[in-house]
């Protein structure tokens, strides 16, 4: 029964070309997600010192705070978007 209804999932998936839309969308996710990771892990003190946007704020830094956002994870997230629009775009489709 497990065979069966995994088989019309995967002739479901490969009748709607599910892998070839959601593909690019994975593989921009995972880039952004290791380059958020890469500055998160590279700052001085993780999350604080520069200030991840999902870390809590502590009453010392936001009365040093310069920025809502630090540059390094603005250009971590918009890698990943980057390489989502470029893997979606045809450039075969130029000529």
């Amino acid at each position: 029964m497990v065979h069966t209804k995994m088989q019309e999932v995967l002739r479901w998936a490969h009748e709607h070309q599910l892998y070839a839309t959601l593909s690019p969308l994975i593989c921009g996710i995972s880039l952004a997600f290791f380059s958020y990771m890469l500055v998160y892990l590279d700052s001085d003190v993780p999350g604080l010192n520069p200030p991840s946007p999902f870390s809590p704020l502590k009453q010392t830094y936001l009365r040093e705070r310069r920025s809502a956002l630090h540059l390094g994870y603005i250009v971590a997230l918009a890698s990943g978007l980057i390489v989502t629009i470029f893997l979606y775009y045809d450039f075969s489709s130029l000529d």
